[in-house]
């Protein structure tokens, strides 16, 4: 497989409101809790706060991803303050895996009939490359959409609210260098 990586750059927006949560569920919703959760917000950093994040989401990333037959490597590559970037390498596709869970037995019927079929034919060695080639990118497409979509949504369930930019290889230094700035880090 020959895909090249993609980045996975999230930015914590309400760090107070996530340190505040957590200060509550250790200590209560009264006044002391309030009072300690307006403390702790205080003294915690964005750093912190996006590292434990970070150590949360990647399982989960790592997981998900390997359910669907996708093994993937993933390197926090930068960490400044509320911001964070990921590098994703996808290293295998266990296609027959993939097929199965994302359009069910029936198509994944099909498929083996279709490469039984190609190898009967003598084509195994022509057109196996290409479908695995078109697999492969439109896997790496679609993965790099779901994380957008996906993560966002699993961590509002926690209350925490991050900006998640997908972003392919090519593009990401225009990405990074703009976000440090609008950001403040730069």
């Amino acid at each position: 497989m020959n895909l090249p990586p993609f980045y996975l750059n999230v930015i914590l927006l309400n760090k107070d409101a996530v340190v505040k949560e957590q200060v509550k569920e250790k200590a209560g919703s009264g006044i002391f809790g309030r009072t300690m959760g307006k403390v702790a917000s205080s003294m915690v950093s964005d750093s912190s706060v996006i590292q434990k994040v970070a150590e949360e989401l990647l399982p989960k990333i790592r997981n998900a991803t390997e359910n669907l037959g996708i093994s993937c490597s993933i390197q926090s590559r930068f960490q400044k303050g509320p911001f964070i970037t990921f590098k994703v390498q996808l290293l295998e596709i266990e296609k027959m895996q993939l097929i199965l869970a994302a359009k069910g037995p029936e198509y994944a019927s099909d498929f083996t009939s279709l490469l039984a079929s190609l190898t009967a034919l003598g084509l195994a060695d022509t057109a196996l490359p290409k479908i695995d080639e078109k697999i492969d990118r439109i896997v790496h497409t679609n993965i790099m959409l779901k994380f957008a979509e996906k993560i966002p949504v699993q961590l509002k369930e926690k209350n925490i609210e991050c900006k998640i930019d997908v972003v392919p290889t090519e593009e990401q230094a225009e990405y990074f260098f703009n976000a440090l700035e609008e950001l403040g880090l730069a």
